[in-house]
């Protein structure tokens, strides 16, 4: 893959984590309220709705000792992924079918002119939806050796380029082969030496040990919640339907506010993201990723009030100006903004403070 198409889906990543909590009054449900003020300065969580404390089955979570330290298996996925960018594959003829990974040149130009930030010489897997639809129901069905050209309309904030982004562009594809079996190479020194500033296997593996371990003490707050999850339960038919309906709200509204920062439909954003379109999305993935969201919320709740953990209104407007900076260009007023993300933003004040004890308390090794 091109570097322009990884730093294109490292910019759309960011883009859905901070909008994925965002909701912007599209789709519009009666969201159960479950803080309110307790008096002028601090808020506290209001049962009334549902009693988060009897609803989650927490584990331990406070003094949890945390492992930083990578496990062997955490190395040799390292490895596996390090291996894996220097893989080659049998090159086989035929015609290419839905579901096959092929290796195609892919050149596209403008009034006439080749557009190069968009030209890609690469891996297609087909049927993945990670690229143009019409390129990949192009290369299906087509032999290798072949050449086919279509006109696309490319979609606004696609490749990032203003030469491109936004106009009809004519793609001539060449399809080189089907990729058949993965050949890996082998991870020995001598393969260590002629990829890496490493001269043995055993250096190389040191190396991603360390890196791993710098990233789990940056990541020591997040760990340390995670664990506090696995441990905790939350029985499936006790999810409260609100808070489920809110989480997909707010789910599917990181997606629709995606599509109007990049100028783009909302299927666009979505085959981006590996889903043919908004229903594959709701039918295979936005029901488990609701339910990880409302666990989230459910055991902070449940923590805070087992700890009488509080957030005072400063720390909430605070939050609440920084996410609004982040996402003002979606609202009329900073007003309008708070009115609808009230729940998300009290949703995640609470939660930070939760983590934020939880991580004083925790033992890290």
């Amino acid at each position: 893959m091109s570097a322009e198409k990884k730093d294109k889906k490292k910019i759309l990543s960011g883009i859905i984590c901070l909008c994925a909590g965002v909701v912007i009054g599209v789709l519009c449900v009666k969201l159960p309220t479950w803080v309110h003020f307790k008096n002028q300065a601090e808020k506290q969580i209001d049962v009334s709705d549902y009693k988060a404390d009897e609803i989650v089955q927490l584990g331990k979570y406070k003094g949890i000792t945390v492992s930083l330290t990578p496990s062997e298996e955490d190395i040799q996925s390292e490895i596996d992924s390090f291996l894996q960018e220097y893989a080659v594959y049998e090159q086989k003829k035929g015609t290419a079918e839905d579901g096959d990974m092929v290796y195609a040149r892919v050149t596209p130009k403008v009034d006439g002119k080749k557009i190069e930030i968009a030209e890609e010489e690469d891996y297609f897997e087909l049927g993945s939806n990670m690229y143009l639809s019409e390129i990949e129901d192009t290369l299906i069905g087509m032999k290798t050796g072949q050449t086919k050209k279509v006109k696309i309309k490319v979609p606004k904030g696609y490749y990032g380029n203003d030469s491109i982004d936004g106009k009809e562009a004519e793609y001539q594809i060449d399809l080189e082969y089907i990729c058949g079996e993965t050949i890996l190479p082998e991870y020995t020194d001598d393969f260590v030496k002629s990829t890496t500033e490493y001269a043995t296997v055993d250096e190389h593996k040191k190396a991603l040990a360390e890196n791993l371990m710098e990233e789990n003490d940056t990541d020591k707050k997040d760990m340390a919640w995670n664990q506090v999850l696995e441990a905790s339960k939350v029985s499936e038919k006790d999810f409260p339907e609100s808070l489920l309906e809110q989480q997909r709200e707010e789910i599917l509204q990181g997606y629709y506010d995606m599509a109007v920062l990049n100028g783009s439909t909302v299927d666009e954003v979505f085959q981006q993201f590996g889903c043919k379109d908004e229903k594959e999305f709701v039918d295979t993935q936005l029901e488990e990723a609701a339910r990880d969201g409302a666990k989230d919320i459910l055991v902070s709740e449940a923590i805070a009030i087992k700890e009488n953990i509080t957030y005072t209104d400063k720390e909430y407007k605070k939050f609440r100006n920084q996410d609004y900076d982040e996402n003002r260009d979606l609202y009329k007023s900073k007003g309008d903004y708070e009115k609808k993300n009230e729940a998300y933003l009290k949703h995640t004040v609470l939660m930070e403070k939760v983590k934020s004890f939880i991580d004083k308390h925790a033992q890290y090794k």
